[in-house]
């Protein structure tokens, strides 16, 4: 998700989106966990996330995750030091 500008930041948009997004998600296909990996230095998205209940664990572990994809994302977009890990489980 990208807020065209910022102008449009700071008033819970993101949040809610992403809320409904992880409603949509759980209701419609059973999904309970979810994981997001942004930019450590994104403050803005890491909050927006944290809003909706997404925890950084410390002992994440991308094998957990991603099976055969593991090799392709277990490092995350921006390398294992720069991904800040986040995970949201949802009536587990």
């Amino acid at each position: 998700m990208w807020l065209r500008s910022e102008k449009y930041t700071g008033r819970g948009i993101g949040s809610a989106v992403i809320a409904m997004l992880i409603d949509r998600l759980v209701e419609e296909h059973g999904i309970r966990t979810f994981i997001i990996r942004p930019w450590v230095k994104n403050s803005r998205a890491v909050r927006a996330y944290e809003k909706c209940g997404f925890r950084r664990r410390n002992d994440f572990d991308p094998a957990d995750y991603y099976g055969t994809y593991l090799e392709r994302y277990g490092e995350g977009d921006y390398g294992r030091l720069e991904t800040a890990n986040m995970v949201l489980e949802v009536g587990c």
